[in-house]
Parts: C-alpha cells; structure tokens; sequence
C-alpha cells in the first residue's frame, strides 16, 4: 500500500514544480511494476509515470498536465520501496497564471488534495 504526501509546489520560471513523497506503508517490499500511477485516462499523458496526476485550479477549472519536453515527460520513475522506505518523487507541469497561490492535485481513482500552496 502506498501513501502519497504532498509538498508545497514552487514555481521554476513558465513552469510548477510538484513535489510529493511516495511513502510504503504495507507489511511487504513495494514492487513498482506496473507504475501505480500511469495509465491515466488523458491519451496526452497516458505514458507518464505520473499520468494520473492531474493539477486543477479551483477559480478557473483549468486542468494542467504533466510537462512532456520532445518525447519523454519531466518526472522521475516510481522506485520499488521496502516497508517505510519514501521515494521523494517530482513532476513539472505549466504553471498558472501568477495570482494563483495554491491549486488542487486529483488523482485519478483516488481522490484529490485542495488547496495545495504554491510557492
């Protein structure tokens, strides 16, 4: 079983930054085949690792992808994890308009986090 807890994410110039810690929490070694969070059911993302990550300003309802740069998406891979063992985990996404100070993560079939605080 995995928990996901979530950073404040910070902005690199035209781009968010988001930054998590996936956490294992079940009583055996955590194998990462298949990706726990790929297969999204965005055709754009569906080959990240991430793809079930999505960003979502509440005030607009503007729906921001993981950042794909020529072929590949700007992310690290999920790692295998032993029991209690955390994989600082990232994923690059446009940003926001500059006035928004925090978004909501969704994560496909798990439920999303509000108010995310953007730094």
């Amino acid at each position: 079983m995995l928990r996901i807890d979530v950073h404040p994410f910070r902005r690199d110039g035209a781009y968010l930054l988001a930054t998590f810690d996936v956490v294992s929490e079940g009583d055996r070694q955590y194998v990462a085949v298949p990706a726990p969070f790929s297969n999204g059911s965005n055709p754009f993302s569906m080959n990240a690792d991430y793809a079930r990550f999505t960003l979502v300003d509440p005030a607009t309802k503007a729906r921001y992808l993981p950042l794909k740069m020529d072929k590949e998406f700007v992310e690290n891979f999920v790692a295998g994890l032993d029991k209690g063992e955390v994989n600082r985990s990232y994923v690059y996404y446009p940003a926001p308009a500059d006035s928004v100070t925090s978004i909501t993560l969704e994560v496909e079939g798990l439920g999303s986090v509000p108010d995310v605080p953007i730094e």
